[in-house]
């Protein structure tokens, strides 16, 4: 291939991945590219480099405007998305079409833009990132592969829980999410754990660019413990252990990771870290709460760790928000994210006990339930200003451990509101009318500015109030 021609499409490719090309621009590139084998290949590599930064690919505000990348073809795609010499690459006819179909829909992005509809990623809409392989684990968390040929192939990953790659043992569980452009995000890490437990943020890229860690939380050291904590738990640290907060004044988006691993409870022989499981308990457009869960309490001599699966040893809350505030036309009310309710409770005119969090104009408040009983229990967020049921969940199966589920109530009215946590159980032992239920009595078991820990318990007397435990977490604006 001529000198000239090689640098004509580092020219064009630079032109994309900067503003877009003009359609004369487009004819041009595909009349370079016709019937040149060569110049086919030399501009996929430019592609792989380059369009990483153009081929984050989302829709409008509004929904009006999306796009995708063309990989409906044959399994001959995914070679182009990886990195050169990752795999032996034969050049075939389709190649530079591909090539030429992604030039089409980043400069047709582009052309939104000077039509003045911003195309931005939305946080579920998918994504290509390039995964990182994971090599070793330690209290900061995982150490990524720096070489960019050990990266997965370049894939559309929505952002969520995902899988990352080990080089030695099972895939491990992180949690993917994007931050757009023009804004931040929030991160809240809280601990409930008798292990070492640890929080890992990392930026990762839509190029061969290595994983950048951010951020790692951690709960060793010497602090309160809640009521609940397990007193041969030494030198643990509980609840909110701090926020981490990053802004996008970038106009590409930007991609976040996070990892949660542990060591055992007891330390033995096998004294290492390890990756945590997690599950998404709460998950929308601007509030994301994610749980991690180590191998579990010590177990008894002569058998294994058994996770308990609260999804509770360590958390991460994320609020985003705009970074330029516009005022949005909204009804006052009191807003649930994730709404839930059962039916069975009927209470009458006066409203039971409970424990009450007072909602001023702006707040948000997100909750996480865990019930570890075998009689069935419950849970409500109950408006005493407004006389109304905002969420409830029951636990009615003969199962030890089971997830309450999480929601975030947002107070958009003008006056505050209290909200009473309530707690319900049936005993089935003692009473004979299963469909009964009796208000828990409760125990606040940890509490710190804007974080609670409420425990309540049944009518079975252990008075562990650990028959359901509640997180409690109040958001105030800036």
């Amino acid at each position: 291939m001529e000198n000239s021609k090689f640098e004509e499409l580092e020219r064009l490719a630079s032109e994309l991945h900067d503003g877009g090309l003009s359609k004369d621009q487009l004819d041009h590139l595909n009349q370079l590219l016709f019937n040149d084998d060569e110049a086919q290949d030399f501009y996929c590599d430019l592609v792989n480099t380059h369009v990483g930064l153009k081929s984050v690919v989302g829709r409008s505000f509004d929904g009006s405007n999306e796009w995708s990348l063309p990989f409906a073809i044959d399994s001959d795609a995914e070679e182009v998305a990886s990195y050169p010499g990752a795999s032996s690459r034969k050049a075939s006819p389709w190649r530079w079409v591909l090539a030429a179909s992604i030039a089409l829909v980043a400069c047709s992005a582009a052309w939104l833009v000077l039509d003045g509809n911003k195309a931005v990623v939305a946080r579920g809409g998918e994504s290509m990132v390039y995964l990182p392989t994971i090599t070793r684990v330690s209290w900061k968390g995982p150490t990524y592969q720096t070489a960019a040929s050990e990266h997965h192939n370049m894939v559309a990953v929505p952002p969520g829980a995902i899988k990352l790659r080990q080089t030695q043992g099972e895939d491990g569980d992180g949690y993917l999410f994007c931050l757009e452009p023009g804004y931040s995000v929030e991160l809240v890490a809280a601990f409930d754990a008798a292990g070492e437990n640890s929080l890992s943020i990392a930026e990762v890229f839509n190029s061969h660019a290595a994983t950048a860690r951010k951020f790692t939380f951690h709960n060793a050291g010497k602090g309160p413990k809640p009521l609940h904590a397990n007193p041969a738990a030494l030198n643990r640290r509980y609840g909110v252990l701090g926020r981490w907060s990053e802004s996008n004044t970038t106009d590409i988006p930007r991609f976040f990771l996070l990892t949660g691993v542990h060591k055992l409870s007891m330390r033995d022989n096998e004294d290492h870290w390890r990756m945590s499981s997690l599950r998404v308990q709460l998950e929308s457009d601007d509030v994301v709460q994610v749980g991690w869960d180590d191998s579990g309490p010590a177990p008894l001599t002569g058998t294994n760790y058994r996770p308990d699966n609260d999804f509770d040893d360590l958390s991460a809350s994320l609020f985003f928000t705009a970074n330029e505030k516009t005022p949005q036309p909204t009804q006052p009310k009191v807003d649930v994210i994730q709404p839930l309710h059962v039916d069975g409770f009927d209470f009458g005119d006066e409203v039971p006990e409970g424990f009450n969090v007072e909602l001023l104009p702006g707040d948000m408040l997100l909750m996480k339930g865990l019930a570890q009983a075998s009689d069935p229990n419950a849970l409500m967020l109950y408006n005493v200003d407004t006389d109304k049921v905002l969420w409830s969940n029951a636990k009615v199966e003969g199962k030890s451990d089971c997830d309450l589920g999480s929601t975030c109530v947002r107070n958009t009215t003008s006056s505050p509101q209290t909200i009473r946590v309530i707690g319900f159980n049936r005993p089935t032992a003692l009473d004979k009318s299963p469909e009964n239920w009796h208000v828990s009595s409760r125990a606040t078991l940890y509490e710190q500015s804007g974080f609670y820990i409420i425990g309540y318990d049944d009518l079975a007397g252990d008075r562990d109030y650990n028959d359901v435990r509640v997180s409690l977490l109040i958001m105030q604006p800036e």
